[in-house]
């Protein structure tokens, strides 16, 4: 296989948007339709456990949901009354970890109400910040505030900067072609590096409106982004750069269009590294490339750097327009990404070719915050 090709596992995109998560496919063949929708509720961070095939999200001043792939057996796990900032599932061992505060905390899947632990007091973690863990290799990454990413050992040891310079909020890794991408707040671009070495490249000079992305993920040979505008958009464009385009979305949404994940069906052995990334809101891994992706909220660009070493690179430049991206995921060759202030997800391939705006569905509500993916297979 072409090492700048990763392949595509199947799956859907997730996002959140105020009371309600939305199933979105990744490349817009099948349906788009709400999952869950819990009034009074204001749906942030969204993550996801591919072995037992469940999604997790944060609730503004509540706790933790959790539910099906398809929305059902939808209940609360933590109950209370505090904000999580960060939340990331370790498959493998069957851990969670959230931030709540500037702590970062660990607990048992099978016991979370049980108690958690405390492995980093002072994370420097704001409001805006990204957590990802990577079960294989033991290591937990996150954005420190808004110029650095940080990774240590999930017992909290080895902690170390990864990345310095960018205002990352979000973060997607490309495992196969070992890339990190990520949008930089400050510029608003979508950015990339390859973790083998060399430096960052923009896969989509969005500028100033890019400032308002905020989720990121790759599907395929695409990157996906999500704006966090008042109308909430998931926009998309091929890793190289080309063809952006816009995608649907229902109506009726309501609230900020947040994270995007990508979901998956089947679990298998992780066999890359999580490493430390730069300061992001949110992060997204490419598992099989060995790349970490983030959007930079200093500059608004998506960026990524290479696990395996050498300097970063930007995937979309988007200056200040993309200093209001936020959640950040990947499928396939596509980063993906929200926007907090247009109400959109884009997309853009890990390239940093084109990039494209995905269409929401009518009658949604609320800021367009997190976006995750959902594949069907969990990443080797």
């Amino acid at each position: 296989m072409d090492a700048n090709v990763t392949r595509d596992r199947g799956g859907f995109l997730v996002f959140a948007q105020g009371p309600s998560l939305w199933k979105l496919p990744g490349e817009d063949v099948g349906e788009t339709r709400e999952l869950t929708n819990i009034s009074g509720e204001t749906n942030r961070v969204v993550a996801v456990d591919c072995v037992n095939q469940h999604l997790y999200w944060t609730i503004l001043g509540k706790g933790i949901r959790r539910s099906r792939y398809d929305g059902s057996d939808n209940h609360l796990v933590v109950t209370k009354a505090h904000f999580f900032t960060e939340l990331a599932v370790d498959f493998v061992a069957g851990n969670m970890f959230w931030v709540r505060g500037n702590a970062l905390r660990v607990a048992k899947i099978s016991h979370l109400e049980a108690g958690h632990k405390t492995i980093i007091s002072h994370t420097g973690i704001i409001l805006y910040s990204a957590l990802a863990v990577h079960p294989s290799r033991g290591s937990i990454y996150w954005s420190h505030s808004k110029t650095t990413i940080e990774a240590a050992s999930m017992d909290g040891s080895n902690r170390q900067v990864w990345v310095t310079g960018v205002c990352a909020v979000s973060l997607a890794l490309d495992y196969e072609a070992n890339d990190l991408y990520w949008t930089d707040r400050n510029t608003g671009n979508i950015e990339c590096i390859s973790l083998n070495g060399g430096g960052k490249r923009i896969v989509s000079a969005q500028g100033s409106k890019g400032q308002d992305s905020l989720g990121i993920s790759l599907s395929g040979g695409r990157v996906y982004w999500t704006s966090v505008s008042s109308t909430g958009t998931v926009k998309s464009i091929t890793k190289s750069g080309s063809t952006m385009k816009q995608h649907s979305l229902p109506a009726g949404r309501s609230g900020y269009l947040s994270e995007l994940f990508l979901c998956q069906n089947s679990a298998q052995n992780l066999e890359l590294a999580v490493h430390p990334g730069r300061g992001a809101d949110t992060l997204a891994l490419d598992y099989e490339a060995n790349d970490l992706y983030w959007i930079d909220d200093n500059t608004g660009n998506i960026e990524c750097i290479s696990l395996n070493g050498g300097g970063k690179r930007i995937v979309s430049a988007q200056g200040n327009a993309g200093r209001n991206s936020l959640g950040i995921s990947l499928s396939g060759e596509r980063i993906y990404w929200t926007f907090w202030t247009d109400d959109i997800v884009n997309s853009i391939t890990k390239s940093g070719s084109a990039m494209k705006q995905h269409s929401l569905p009518a009658g949604r509500s609320g800021y367009l915050y997190g976006i995750v993916f959902v594949p069907e297979e969990c990443p080797k």
